[in-house]
């Protein structure tokens, strides 16, 4: 029976030479050497090898493929990923993986406009997947869509309620909507500490520009455990800024028109 009756479009490869590809694929990344996608690995779909022929159908093809792919992925080569990966979806429109990082890509890049239809795309394929979930949740955290995020992250965490890092972004999710003990639970439950937890919280505070949060978390933090870097230094910045201001303010007097004139850092008026 060959692939015309079955349905199936198969491709002659030898089993060896399913192994080139890979390896070809793999030595040339491990020595510097030209990509994958300059090599055109990815049209490698047939070696002649008279003996030892096997029949690949495209969903086999479809998973050296996504391998390949997922190998450029691991090893920073964005662009060529995005590539292999979007090859995949050329010959299996509904492989959730393809498309799930496909969206992942587009967030790492920066282009979070385009990654959230490709996330929807996967999960009409993959509804109950818990990385999925996951990443769309991060996703919209990002994007500051804060009920949409938490619903993801929360039917994520359902589906797989031992996966620390979406009990962290849920933490980060309930300290930017003011829900500070639920974040605090949701650090300790994501394995940080105490001091750890105190910390992330006034991290977040920092960045929404409440010091007065911040400096809170960060004392509790450090009394929690005086070594804790991320509160230290936390800490630190919020005191150096508050002096900065401070010494900002005493170096500045108004003339008679009203004009503001500031010092240099010097203290010599400019």
């Amino acid at each position: 029976m060959n692939g015309r009756e079955t349905g199936v479009n198969m491709q002659t490869v030898t089993g060896r030479s399913v192994l080139l590809i890979l390896a070809a694929y793999l030595v040339a990344g491990s020595v510097g050497c030209e990509t994958l996608k300059s090599r055109k690995i990815w049209q490698a779909t047939r070696v002649e090898k008279p003996a030892g022929e096997v029949m690949l159908s495209e969903g086999q093809v479809s998973d050296i493929q996504l391998t390949l792919a997922r190998t450029l992925e691991q090893q920073g080569d964005l662009t060529g990923a995005m590539d292999g990966y979007k090859r995949v979806l050329e010959l299996d429109r509904s492989n959730a993986t393809a498309a799930w990082r496909v969206a992942v890509l587009y967030d790492r890049q920066g282009q979070p406009l385009e990654s959230e239809s490709w996330y929807q795309r996967a999960l009409q394929q993959a509804p109950e997947n818990p990385e999925i979930l996951a990443d769309f949740g991060y996703s919209l955290y990002l994007k500051k869509r804060w009920s949409e995020s938490e619903e993801y992250l929360t039917r994520s965490l359902k589906l797989s309620p031992e996966n620390r890092r979406v009990r962290n972004n849920l933490g980060l999710l309930y300290a930017q909507t003011d829900r500070r003990d639920m974040a605090l639970e949701a650090f300790r439950k994501s394995g940080c500490s105490p001091a750890e937890s105190f910390a992330n919280v006034g991290l977040v505070a920092t960045m929404n520009g409440d010091a007065v949060q911040a400096e809170e978390m960060f004392q509790k933090s450090l009394a929690a455990d005086p070594s804790c870097t991320t509160a230290v230094q936390g800490l630190a910045a919020i005191q150096k800024t508050a002096t900065d201001r401070t010494a900002l303010a005493g170096a500045s007097d108004t003339d008679a028109s009203g004009r503001v004139q500031l010092t240099s850092w010097s203290g010599e008026k400019e």
